[in-house]
């Protein structure tokens, strides 16, 4: 009788690796993980079966062979665990942000009794949600969005116009949402993809209209100039220094550092402290003052 053959070996390979699709199709979160710890007993059970029906003359074979599956389920399961632990560190890590911008939001609601108001605040929040989903860059508006505030009240920016400020942060990067959501995933971008990704800071006029005439101007300021650099190097007018608005200037600097501390599929994160660092390296991309700030409030 033969013990093992090709297709045995298929199967008790595919009944091992079948849990850990499963468990990559549903996601990291904490069910997953239950579901693949089940996947596992189940693969094991069915392995035992099917060992059960060999002769007596192969069965230290397959204790081994049974035992290195297991192990290299343990492992797996194992790093598993790892993965989903990193995540929920890191998830967590943004939590701050998202407790100070519900605070502001809050607070702005008592600025004006009128229901255009709060429609506009309910409005920038899910309108960057929706970038941050679209561009996969998950907590961005909100990071952005707390420290712009935080900077400006430190600027001595009136309240109330820091909370506008604190709107514009949120929607300041809506022209991307007329790019293909696959341009934010490439690791690589060509020079054509590079000119297109450039052009969303032109991209944000339709996108506006929900907003107050008034209020539509400074969203302007965030949406158009947030890539202008101090020497004039920027995009897209090339403006210096003493011709950036001042909410442009914050934005620049909040929105590099939360690239630098979050995720990404072209770097890896940074600490706070060694974010600071690479923009203070940059003197002539970030005003030397907005950078200061920053530095005391992270």
């Amino acid at each position: 009788m033969v013990f093992f053959n090709k297709k045995k070996l298929y199967w008790m390979f595919s009944l091992l690796a079948f849990p850990a699709l499963t468990w990559a199709q549903e996601g990291k979160g904490d069910d997953s993980l239950e579901n693949f710890a089940h996947g596992v007993g189940d693969s094991i059970i069915s392995i035992q079966d099917l060992f059960a029906a060999q002769d007596d003359g192969g069965q230290n074979l397959m204790r081994l062979i049974r035992l290195v599956l297991i192990v290299i389920e343990l492992v797996v399961l194992a790093f598993i665990a790892y993965s989903v632990l990193r995540r929920m560190v890191y998830n967590r890590s943004f939590k701050k942000y998202y407790i100070q911008v519900e605070k502001y939001i809050d607070e702005a609601h008592f600025i004006s009794d009128e229901p255009e108001w709060n429609a506009l605040l309910d409005d920038c929040v899910i309108l960057g949600k929706t970038i941050d989903k679209h561009t996969h860059r998950k907590h961005n508006s909100v990071v952005v969005a707390a420290l712009t505030y935080r900077i400006a009240r430190q600027l001595e920016v009136p309240k109330e116009q820091a909370i506008i400020y604190l709107l514009a942060a949120m929607i300041y990067d809506v022209g991307f949402l007329d790019l293909g959501a696959d341009l934010f995933r490439a690791e690589i971008l060509s020079a054509k993809e590079k000119k297109d990704l450039q052009r969303h800071v032109l991209q944000y006029s339709d996108y506006l209209p929900f907003a107050p005439k008034e209020i539509q101007a400074v969203f302007a300021q965030a949406c158009m100039f947030h890539h202008e650099n101090e020497d004039g190097s920027g995009y897209p007018e090339s403006l210096t220094s003493k011709d950036i608005p001042l909410l442009a200037k914050i934005i620049h600097v909040t929105e590099s550092y939360s690239s630098l501390i979050s995720e990404r599929t072209y770097h890896h994160k940074l600490s706070p402290k060694k974010a600071i660092e690479d923009l203070r390296k940059k003197k002539k991309f970030y005003d030397a003052g907005v950078i200061d700030i920053l530095s005391t409030i992270v």
